[in-house]
């Protein structure tokens, strides 16, 4: 997977979406945008070890546009993240490309 294409539609898509969040079109398009990102996010995952850099950068992307469009397991996993980084952040490190979803999505998915 290439990053060039990722961040191009991922700002493309923003821009879609705040066009759309507020229809009734809404729940139709982000089932679609779902069903396109689910390959791609169970492809690639969250565990950035061993990745080259535009493999990062590509993750992070492809992770913010899942949990964005509610892609099955991507808000489980992030917040697995985040609770196990809430249980001790001196030890349990967030990787610091994934970091602003994991905050955002932990903290709104959060129970406190």
């Amino acid at each position: 997977m290439d990053y060039v294409p990722w961040t191009a539609a991922e700002k493309e898509l923003s821009y879609v979406r705040k066009m759309l969040v507020r229809t009734p079109l809404y729940g139709e398009y982000k089932n679609f945008m779902a069903s396109l990102l689910k390959k791609p996010f169970g492809k690639l995952g969250l565990d950035n070890s061993n990745s080259n850099h535009l493999e990062i950068y590509t993750r992070s992307d492809v992770a913010d546009l899942a949990c964005t469009y509610d892609v099955p397991g991507c808000r489980t996993q992030v917040k697995a993240i985040f609770d196990k980084w809430m249980s001790n952040p001196t030890v349990n490190l967030v990787d610091p490309n994934l970091k602003t979803m994991v905050y955002c999505t932990g903290v709104a998915e959060g129970r406190e």
